[in-house]
């Protein structure tokens, strides 16, 4: 079953300010794969942050692209209440600064991606042939020059 339709198949993100917590109190978001489409549409949400439209516009798209295929959060703390925050996609922008919804989109980017090992062992057939490959042109000799007078 393809990872992004499989229900079971999750990514759970931490900060870097957080990655020396215990991991039993680790802030986490918890994304589903992102599909071709979907990660083409956080890739260019995350290339296109400080295009020139404007600042808000740019903030529109990265926490936007930070909210793609998130499903849930742990261990995230209301200071004011000392209670868990119920999850909620649209207060990312309440919960991140700017940098931090970056880091995510560019985490879910790097966890949704197929390295070069994934791509070999896949299964699927190269596209090129795996036929004999065409024999090399023989070198040709100069041909012989006339002499000048």
């Amino acid at each position: 079953m393809p990872l992004a339709l499989d229900p079971k198949a999750r990514i759970t993100l931490v900060l870097d300010s957080d990655k020396d917590k215990p991991a039993a109190k680790q802030p986490g978001f918890v994304y589903a794969f992102l599909t071709g489409r979907r990660w083409r549409d956080v890739a260019r949400a995350v290339d296109g942050f400080d295009e020139g439209d404007g600042m808000e516009a740019g903030l529109d798209r990265i926490y936007t692209a930070a909210s793609v295929n998130l499903i849930g959060w742990r261990n995230l703390i209301d200071p004011q209440t000392g209670e868990e925050i119920p999850f909620d996609p649209a207060n990312l922008e309440e919960i991140l600064t700017p940098q931090e919804a970056i880091e995510l989109a560019n985490r879910l980017l790097t966890a949704c991606k197929p390295d070069g090992a994934d791509l070999k062992n896949s299964g699927s057939r190269s596209r090129t042939s795996s036929g004999k490959s065409a024999k090399s042109a023989r070198r040709r000799k100069p041909a012989a020059r006339g002499r000048r007078r």
